[in-house]
């Protein structure tokens, strides 16, 4: 359950940093050993959570409320 809480975290965090679309984000090196099934799953249910949505290029994106609230340990620049 953590490993997936944390991918949850790592993958909100990346879209934060680059907003990107399934496909871009497969390519993204923590992202190599899942299979793209499984990533859409979990988008779907960041998505369902209110932690993404897509944005008006059609790319995945992390609110920044949710950035600055649930990814604190990421530090990201806000």
């Amino acid at each position: 359950m953590r490993e997936i809480t944390e991918l949850y975290g790592n993958i909100a965090a990346s879209l934060y940093i680059k907003p990107a679309t399934l496909d871009e984000l497969m390519e993204r090196d923590f992202l190599k050993n899942y299979a793209d099934s499984s990533i859409d799953r979990i988008l779907m249910r960041l998505e369902n959570k209110k932690w993404i949505f897509i944005n008006k290029h059609g790319k995945h994106q992390t609110y920044k409320a949710i950035a600055r609230k649930e990814l604190a340990e990421w530090e990201l620049v806000l």
